[in-house]
């Protein structure tokens, strides 16, 4: 007996120490908690049915449902609907659904020395209770009797609750995790893009500003006699006449000035020039500039005239900056 109270004292401790890490991490999960509890309090299994299907089965088929249960303790689950006493002062408890419906063909007698626990039961509380089925009575009502509330049932199913809440809750910490990995992840992408177009366009404005400074050639991109932007190009040779129809080669433009360059060249019967120098009458001083200028004389291509020797003339380029 002294065992037996010691073992039963010994059990409640831990239901209590237990309850204690359950209780704080239910409120912390509160709705969640409620939800997978209420799903697996109508989940019938081996340890007890949700008191909706009892009757049913009755109903269904007496004969089978009194050989699986009349006589037989039993575990049953539902929710707390309202507890009362009947015409001989006997105290009985009514079970609801999830959604509160009343089970009302669903009556349970607890123990005498239960009677006591009745008054710590709520509304809508969960509940598993283990008693004696005496199958269905004439009222159409299926009676459990000497029934008591089973602790032992209950922190289990507490147990296997907070066990099923911390997968959820890890699987939704996982899914958040890589939401939060893929939000970086297009985050860097995104700033990736807009580095890229922000040096793109840097590119193009340095491009811009280094067309700016880059002096443009006033003959343009024409090989004629006269170039476009104020500049022009002339030749003095006795007889001669320019070939292949592409005027004078230009010079590159390679300062912004303006001015006169005049190139003395001597030039052969095949209309090859074989000597250019700087003549009298230059004003432009920059030697990029003479250079150019030396160098697209050379190119000229005059007529054949056969018979006389070398011939010596002049090609003169001038710039009038707009």
């Amino acid at each position: 007996m002294k065992r037996a109270l010691f073992l039963t004292m010994l059990f409640f401790f831990w239901l209590h120490a237990g309850s204690q890490n359950q209780n704080t991490f239910k409120k912390s999960n509160e709705r969640l908690w409620n939800d997978r509890y209420s799903l697996a309090l109508q989940t019938s299994n081996d340890n007890f049915i949700y008191a909706v299907y009892l009757p049913g089965e009755f109903r269904g088929n007496e004969f089978k449902a009194d050989a699986k249960y009349k006589d037989k303790i039993i575990s049953v689950s539902g929710f707390v609907n309202r507890v009362q006493k009947d015409n001989n002062g006997r105290y009985f408890v009514v079970l609801a659904s999830h959604y509160g419906s009343e089970i009302s063909d669903v009556i349970i007698y607890f123990k005498p020395s239960e009677t006591s626990s009745l008054g710590n039961l709520s509304y809508r509380q969960p509940i598993i209770i283990t008693g004696t089925c005496i199958g269905k009575e004439k009222d159409g009502n299926v009676y459990i009797i000497n029934a008591q509330i089973n602790y032992k049932e209950l922190q289990r199913l507490d147990e296997y609750v907070q066990r099923e809440v911390e997968v959820i809750l890890e699987e939704e910490q996982i899914r958040r995790l890589e939401a939060e990995e893929r939000y970086k992840e297009e985050e860097r992408k995104h700033r990736e893009r807009e580095a890229e177009l922000e040096r793109k366009a840097e590119e193009g404005r340095k491009q811009w500003e280094e067309e700016q400074r880059r002096p443009v050639n006033p003959f343009s991109n024409s090989t004629t006699g006269t170039g476009g932007g104020g500049a022009s190009a002339s030749f003095n040779i006795s007889g001669r006449s320019l070939v292949g129809g592409g005027g004078l080669p230009r010079p590159d433009y390679t300062s912004a000035e303006q001015g006169r360059i005049v190139i003395n060249i001597t030039v052969d019967p095949n209309g090859n020039v074989i000597a250019a120098e700087i003549g009298r009458g230059t004003n432009i001083d920059n030697a990029s500039m003479r250079s150019s200028a030396l160098n697209a004389a050379r190119r000229a291509k005059f007529n054949n005239i056969q018979g006389n020797g070398n011939q010596s003339g002049t090609i003169t380029y001038n710039w009038v900056l707009r």
